[in-house]
């Protein structure tokens, strides 16, 4: 990850998704350690238009379930 944006080719991919969520979920609960190419590569994915507004849409859905 270290210097890359994409795990496979120069676009974003179903790979660079599951794998931001899942070391996103990791940090977020302090399970790996907080490496830098880690937390760019977990906010560069997070801060995706598409990803920002799926939050948009589930955060009224989440904040039900309280």
């Amino acid at each position: 990850m270290k210097d890359r944006d994409h795990l496979a080719g120069d676009t974003f991919t179903a790979a660079d998704l599951l794998v931001s969520s899942c070391i996103g979920w990791y940090l977020q609960f302090k399970l790996l350690e907080p490496r830098p190419a880690f937390i760019r590569f977990v906010e560069l994915h997070r801060n995706r238009p598409a990803a920002q507004r799926a939050n948009e849409l589930d955060g009224p859905i989440l904040e039900k379930r309280g």
